[in-house]
């Protein structure tokens, strides 16, 4: 998921940043944040760095059942080389 902020800056207008953000669905359901980082822009290696830092923390999807993308080229080819997906979009 990606979110867009406009951050104010004394003297200097407002910048534009990203949230790259990750949410998780625990078994009973409920949703959670698993984490964010903002960004310059969205980009494929911004979402390969977002990703294997998650990776290297020990989200290593083991018990992954599915992925959902808002389509997002960069996010979509990052998938594969870190979580070793085959599909691109939505992995089942």
């Amino acid at each position: 998921m990606v979110f867009l902020l406009k951050s104010r800056q004394t003297g200097l207008g407002t910048k534009k940043r990203v949230i790259l953000v990750a949410y998780g669905i625990t078994v009973s359901g409920k949703r959670e944040l698993i984490d964010f980082m903002i960004v310059k822009h969205e980009s494929e290696n911004a979402w390969e760095g977002f990703f294997n830092n998650l990776y290297q923390r020990g989200l290593v999807g083991d018990f992954l059942e599915l992925i959902i993308t808002d389509g997002s080229y960069g996010l979509i080819k990052t998938l594969i080389p870190v979580y070793h997906t085959r599909d691109a979009g939505c992995i089942n």
